[in-house]
């Protein structure tokens, strides 16, 4: 009766209290990133718990936006918002992560000439050069203090009348003038 009972309530009872133990689930986390057109920026993610991963996949979802290489190195292509996405077969786990892709503002705007004199009737052109060379926004806009003695369109100065005015160059709030004078034809 004794080897029943051990079999009956004893022997389950030892393989029921006996757990099974969960896998570790993995976690990868990286924070937003904020890269400039044309710049670069190395995602570094994190491994919770720690872990010693090596076969982390670095995915673009945006490829216009940005590009990234297989070392988590992003460089921004298009002012716009992307994801990216992080994966480990390793880990079965993966994130998506926020990447900013945000324009490269001009920081100065100069004109090949400060002053210039043209003949009533004639031509003349200006050239306008704004740095950084990689701003992002390449629009100047010209405009000119008074239409009746010179007409400007990009950069194309056209005399109109004798007098003196000013031709001004505009990009993003940073703005360059020439002073002009429409002499008489010679």
């Amino acid at each position: 009766m004794r080897k029943i009972f051990f079999i009956l309530f004893v022997v389950p009872f030892f393989f029921a209290c006996e757990k099974d133990e969960e896998p570790v689930k993995y976690k990868i986390s990286a924070e937003a990133v904020s890269v400039k057109v044309g710049e670069h920026f190395l995602v570094k993610p994190t491994i919770t718990p720690a872990i010693e991963v090596s076969d982390l996949v670095f995915e673009s979802l945006n490829p216009k936006v940005f590009t990234v290489n297989s070392k988590g190195e992003v460089q921004g292509k298009l002012v716009s918002l992307g994801y990216l996405l992080i994966s480990s077969k390793q880990l079965n786990a993966h994130a998506y992560v926020y990447v900013f892709v945000k324009p490269v503002m001009p920081t100065a705007l100069t004109l090949d000439k400060q002053r210039l004199e043209i003949e009533k009737g004639k031509t003349a052109t200006l050239k306008a050069t704004i740095s950084p060379a990689n701003t992002t926004n390449k629009e100047i806009i010209w405009k000119t203090s008074d239409d009746n003695i010179a007409t400007v369109e990009n950069g194309s100065i056209t005399a109109i009348n004798e007098g003196e005015c000013d031709i001004m160059a505009t990009i993003d709030e940073i703005e360059t003038v020439c002073k002009i004078k429409v002499i008489p034809n010679l």
